[in-house]
């Protein structure tokens, strides 16, 4: 995926859920790209509580796809998926982590998020400390190269 195609699609996101006030983060690979990083996201990963999920969801249907999730018992939360253009978006409402001591929010996690400005529009990321502490509580092998990038804070 280029990240002409994942800015573009960035501005079109911000314009449509501009009517949306409560706050709404993007994480994974598409924040640490917003943060500076060299990467080439797969998709656009949003973070939010479950009420402005059911928000999102109602402005985003038009590009709804259907989803078929695996449950393998470490993440739980109010999940959707839209494509637009050729962009994948993935919606977490509530997200929550299984881990040796339970669920973990991730959401409460954030609670020095950075804005950013792209395109004259405004977007919210976890600080590079956070994205950190919330890849290493996702602990998924794949999750390592972000890390190794943010080690770098």
């Amino acid at each position: 995926m280029s990240k002409q195609s994942i800015i573009q699609t960035l501005t079109q996101l911000s314009h449509l859920l501009s009517p949306i006030t409560s706050r709404w983060i993007i994480i994974g690979t598409t924040g640490l790209m917003l943060s500076g990083y060299d990467v080439e996201p797969n998709d656009i990963d949003i973070l939010t509580d479950k009420e402005t999920a059911s928000l999102i969801n109602s402005l985003l249907k038009p590009y709804e796809k259907p989803v078929q999730l695996k449950d393998d018992g470490k993440f739980r939360s109010a999940f959707s998926r839209y494509v637009i253009g050729d962009v994948s978006i993935e919606l977490m409402g509530n997200l929550q982590v299984n881990t040796v001591n339970g669920w973990v929010d991730v959401l409460p996690l954030i609670t020095d998020p950075q804005k950013i400005v792209l395109n004259g529009s405004n977007f919210t990321i976890p600080s590079k400390t956070e994205q950190a502490s919330i890849y290493t509580l996702f602990g998924r092998q794949k999750d390592e190269a972000a890390l190794k990038l943010l080690s770098t804070i």
